[in-house]
């Protein structure tokens, strides 16, 4: 005996219908919103689509602000458009702030008839603003909330004027990049240390109270190590040495097993004339440096440092940032480890050493100028005179700057092969 299937009610066909137009309306897409609004002009309109409709017509396109227009002016009473649009809700779509949002959704919600969830979640969608509206009147779930707020690997909660950090930032375990910038909390939850695998934090303009920021070090300690880091690299390179010392020593204090934080160190060392104190950091670079690098992002920071010592007088500014990208791009990190370890031999004087380690590596930075003229450097000091003018004519071919740097640091050297370099 075959069922006949029974017939749909109307109760639930309608409720399809809402259901239908709902999704089309809050899908922030102006072929769906544009559909649905067509819809809705040829039937009776249902009066929990009216917060839809007052968005539409100042936050939508051209053609759904005109559509989205004709439908209030039909069916909403004159005291609540009065009452909606006093608000300058059009502002929110001229480049506002954050908190001028929050402040216009706000008084908008005040309104009887205004769908509170509607406002926040249609907004959001439309503009991209209203994310602290949302999160503090839970407009949604939270997740659900911070998930529009993400991007890849980069959670931005940044200018949100949060007074509390979500507990569900949780969820998130795989971010990479953390911005609670401009924020109003003093304190961050337990649940931020489920960030496993966070390498980026930034909190400037966000009144972290001692404590919070104790913690975070004591969660994150590279991060903050890295950042002391970047600031020595900085101080470095506008030659406030003693301040960069003092960074490089924080980052050290955090991860004491670093070995481009010994590697800087031993440089700024040098740099203030305590040739000593540079041989025993850099040594312990040479140690540290047996850990395993897991992040290649680290090699354009060192990069920076090895170019500008390892080349003191830098020839031109286009070799440098050659030299950098080279560190940098490399397809073998192993291959940037040993050039810092054969920079530190040649430092400590150890020029067997360092040519040997040297050797290893040419292939990697084959057409890197520096590199060879950082070669014929040592072979100038192991007296191996025909390496020496080899990988001098090599660096020379590159970059041709480096032939007056060779004047300056050989002087008149009485191989021939050497002065026919600057008779050409």
């Amino acid at each position: 005996m075959r069922l006949e299937k029974p017939p749909e009610s109307k109760r639930t066909k309608e409720d399809r219908q809402e259901n239908l137009l709902k999704y089309l309306l809050e899908s922030g897409q102006d072929e769906n919103l544009l559909l649905a609004l067509q819809l809705l002009s040829n039937q009776e309109v249902l009066t929990h689509f009216l917060t839809h409709f007052l968005l539409l017509s100042v936050l939508g396109s051209h053609k759904v602000n005109q559509q989205a227009q004709i439908l209030v002016k039909e069916h909403v009473s004159q005291n609540i458009q009065d009452a909606f649009y006093g608000q300058d809700p059009e502002k929110i779509a001229k480049n506002s702030s954050e908190k001028l949002t929050r402040k216009i959704l706000e008084n908008i919600a005040e309104i009887p008839e205004i769908d509170q969830k509607v406002l926040g979640n249609l907004t959001f969608r439309l503009t991209q603003k209203g994310a602290s509206f949302c999160l503090k009147y839970k407009t949604n779930t939270i997740d659900e909330i911070l998930k529009e707020l993400l991007t890849d690997d980069y959670l931005d909660l940044s200018n949100l004027n949060l007074e509390a950090l979500p507990t569900e930032i949780e969820v998130f375990k795989n971010i990479k990049t953390l911005d609670i910038s401009g924020n109003a909390f003093t304190e961050v939850p337990s649940e931020i240390k489920s960030l496993s695998s966070l390498q980026n934090l930034f909190y400037i303009g966000t009144p972290l109270s001692k404590d919070s920021v104790s913690f975070l070090i004591s969660i994150f300690p590279h991060i903050f190590a890295n950042k002391h880091y970047r600031r020595a690299s900085q101080l470095y390179n506008r030659e406030q040495y003693k301040v960069a010392l003092k960074e490089i020593n924080n980052a050290l204090s955090l991860n004491p097993n670093n070995h481009h934080f010994w590697n800087a160190k031993g440089i700024i060392m040098k740099r203030l004339g305590m040739p000593d104190q540079a041989i025993v950091s850099f040594k312990k670079a040479l140690s540290a440096g047996q850990y395993e690098i897991s992040k290649k992002s680290d090699f354009f920071q060192q990069g920076k440092f090895i170019v500008k010592e390892t080349w003191n007088k830098t020839p031109k500014k286009s070799t440098n940032m050659k030299a950098e990208k080279n560190l940098n791009e490399s397809n073998n990190w192993q291959s940037s480890l040993l050039l810092q370890k054969a920079n530190a031999f040649h430092r400590l004087g150890e020029y067997e050493e360092a040519f040997k380690v040297y050797q290893k590596i040419v292939p990697h930075y084959y057409q890197v100028a520096p590199f060879w003229y950082q070669l014929s450097t040592t072979l100038y000091y192991l007296k191996k005179e025909r390496g020496f003018i080899l990988t001098l004519k090599q660096a020379i071919t590159l970059d041709k700057s480096f032939l007056e740097r060779a004047k300056k640091d050989f002087g008149i050297h009485h191989h021939p092969e050497f002065k026919n370099l600057f008779s050409v």
